[in-house]
């Protein structure tokens, strides 16, 4: 069996639950990972971070692999993290992780079996710190005007259910996003 053929036995163990069979494959394309980072220089990104990403797609090419469609793991595993570390600096680019457009309501007690226990936690901590800089650094007002605009709420609807005008919930709400961008 050569090699190819080899990861791509190793990757349909792996994406069948074999642990064993995910540790080697992540041990061996790790490298590879630290390769593509390597290209990528993004502004305001630790390093750490940019491995995390490709790490990330790493797994999801294990998880996604179907030897039948692909010409080998190890290209289809460079392809979804050189795609995935993309898409993180399209979102760098953009401002995506801002604090306003990057917020998800997400419950205390994650139920969605869909998250890895890590990525559950992660979650609940990144909930949790933007919980506390909405409590320090925003008005009980701007707090309001936000939590119902990440209802799904227009302005026009939350300056009535402020009672106040729309202007004033517009600059509520506003102010919320300056103040959490900083």
């Amino acid at each position: 069996m050569d090699n190819i053929e080899s990861d791509n036995f190793t990757a349909a163990l792996a994406k069948q639950g074999d642990s064993t069979a995910l540790d080697a494959l992540i041990k061996k394309y790790t490298p590879m990972v630290h390769g593509i980072v390597n290209a990528y220089n993004l502004p305001g990104s630790e390093r750490d971070d940019l491995l995390q990403e490709g790490l990330i797609g790493l797994y999801g090419a294990i998880l996604a692999f179907d030897e039948n469609k692909s010409s080998g793991f190890y290209f289809f595993a460079k392809l979804v993290v050189t795609r995935r570390l993309q898409s993180a600096a399209k979102a760098a680019f953009r401002g995506k992780h801002a604090p306003l457009s990057a917020y998800e309501p997400i419950p205390l007690h994650i139920k969605d079996r869909s998250f890895t226990p890590e990525e559950a936690l992660l979650r609940k901590e990144e909930h949790e710190l933007l919980e506390k800089a909405i409590d320090a650094k925003l008005s009980p007002f701007e707090k309001k005007a936000l939590h119902l605009r990440l209802s799904g709420l227009s302005s026009a609807e939350i300056a009535e259910r402020l009672g106040c005008e729309k202007k004033m919930a517009d600059n509520a709400l506003f102010r919320a996003r300056r103040k959490l961008s900083l």
